[in-house]
């Protein structure tokens, strides 16, 4: 997706800052912890503090047992060997294992934001940026994006309570009331190949302070955007694949209130004359057949339907793609699409026909 890749590159532009920026870790917590305004050079990525500054986006890395002690001395003097000696697999298969937090400076605590790809600076594929409801300094409500190469991994709500700031990832919260408006919108789509985007701040601007947040927090709730598409893929651009949209949430628990989207429904099978007079060529033929088989039989033929529908999509879909892989500019895919899911529904009309003359009178075949 377009947005993503911007902010991939974006991300690429810190980590080549970051190697003049070595600045050393702070004690907070009872740990070395490295403050990513000050590794992976904040000027150009998103917002990492509350409007305050006191809570602002930290890393750490920590030693399994048995490995040798983390000499943090490295970091500050000699980043190429700091990461040469602390090789480490995101996995957690090495040595070594990375935290990301968020760090209260004023009391010098740490609260966990766990996921299972923490932010390595000037390694990962990824970002951190940082949104926050400043009417109530004390107690800010904050939402913190982890993007990865391509999507979210962690979107965590930042609320807080007697015992201090708290983080809770929404994505999967927020995945369960996406999707289904992917799939209203994208009836054709494959929602197990769509990831999501929540583009909390524009990736422009001169500073991260310029730069304004997507994220609007309004009378106990906030707006947040979404990009879902599909990952790394031109054809999704061209075609135009993208749902977008926002979801209200209530502050502060978090709890889901509703989602819009203003994305076109992209139905062929609803806008083609062709597609629309093949599709119901098909479905009066099914519908002939599955009056005369036997209960069983027809079974069959409803899972075998669904089955093809999948492999239907398919089809246009490796259509697509291979044209969109030949490089030629020319090519319009949506009309690709289109005359492949033409001839895929004309050939299954022509195969169900064949199977009604071959019905016996008692709704068995021949």
């Amino acid at each position: 997706m377009r947005r993503l890749t911007l902010a991939y590159c974006a991300f690429l532009l810190c980590a080549v800052l970051a190697w003049g920026q070595n600045a050393g870790p702070i004690d907070c917590d009872g740990q070395k912890v490295v403050l990513f305004k000050d590794a992976i050079g904040a000027e150009d990525c998103g917002n990492l503090s509350s409007p305050d500054g006191r809570y602002t986006l930290g890393w750490t890395l920590e030693p399994k047992i048995g490995a040798s002690p983390v000499d943090w001395k490295l970091w500050g003097t000699d980043r190429d060997k700091f990461l040469d000696t602390y090789d480490f697999d995101p996995g957690d298969t090495g040595e070594y294992v990375s935290h990301d937090w968020l760090v209260d400076l004023h009391d010098q605590r740490l609260v966990a934001l766990p996921g299972d790809d923490p932010i390595f600076p000037g390694e990962s594929h990824g970002y951190l940026a940082s949104a926050w409801d400043a009417t109530n300094p004390a107690k800010p409500v904050g939402v913190i994006q982890r993007e990865g190469k391509w999507y979210t991994d962690n979107l965590w709500l930042i609320t807080f309570d007697k015992a201090g700031p708290h983080a809770v990832d929404l994505c999967d919260r927020l995945e369960k009331v996406i999707l289904p408006i992917v799939r209203e919108r994208r009836p054709l789509a494959n929602l197990s190949d769509y990831s999501i985007s929540y583009p909390i701040q524009k990736m422009d601007g001169d500073s991260p302070q310029s730069r304004p947040t997507m994220v609007a927090f309004h009378g106990g709730g906030m707006e947040i955007p979404f990009s879902a598409g599909l990952a790394h893929s031109q054809y999704a651009e061209d075609l135009n694949l993208e749902v977008d949209g926002t979801v209200t949430l209530s502050l502060p628990d978090g709890a889901v209130l509703s989602v819009t989207s203003s994305t076109p429904r992209d139905d062929p099978f609803r806008d083609d004359p062709e597609l629309v007079r093949a599709d119901q060529k098909l479905n009066d033929v099914y519908e002939r057949l599955q009056k005369l088989l036997k209960a069983g039989d027809r079974a069959k033929l409803r899972k075998d339907q669904l089955d093809w529908i999948q492999e239907r999509n398919g089809i246009a879909y490796d259509a697509v793609t291979a044209a969109d892989n030949d490089g030629d500019p020319t090519h319009d895919l949506t009309a690709l699409r289109n005359q492949a899911l033409l001839k895929a529904t004309a050939d299954r009309a022509k195969e169900l026909e064949g199977d009604l003359k071959n019905i016996r009178a008692d709704g068995t075949y021949h």
